[in-house]
């Protein structure tokens, strides 16, 4: 009798976790990847960084609310919202780049008007 109270019971076998892990969705992926190439075009390609920083809020945020609905995988959820992220920060950069470019250029022609020969009598 004392053998049979010093045995432990087994465990119950474990059942193989068989379940899909879930990715990301493509749009979540474009937005990331197109949100990381918008930055730096804003450094070396200036006009090419606004149309790839909408196109990543855009996708984003769509991507965004498709989680939300369930419609797409909740594992995108990271990446769709990096790239709603660095879609809104390229846009916003280039606005402000846009801004300094004009203000620049109009003070220029400002200070250059009178070198340029205006002779008032």
């Amino acid at each position: 009798m004392a053998e049979e109270n010093n045995k432990t019971p087994e465990a119950p076998p474990q059942q193989p976790n068989n379940s899909p892990k879930q990715s990301a969705s493509g749009m979540a992926v474009a937005s990331l990847v197109l949100g990381i190439i918008g930055i730096v075009m804003i450094c070396c390609c200036f006009y090419l960084a606004a149309p790839l920083g909408v196109v990543a809020w855009v996708l984003g945020q769509i991507e965004r609310n498709n989680i939300r609905r369930g419609e797409s995988p909740e594992a995108g959820m990271g990446m769709a919202t990096a790239g709603w992220v660095l879609g809104i920060v390229t846009t916003a950069l280039f606005v402000l780049f846009l801004i300094i470019y004009i203000f620049i250029t109009v003070f220029q022609i400002a200070v250059d008007l009178p070198l340029r020969g205006f002779q008032g009598r």
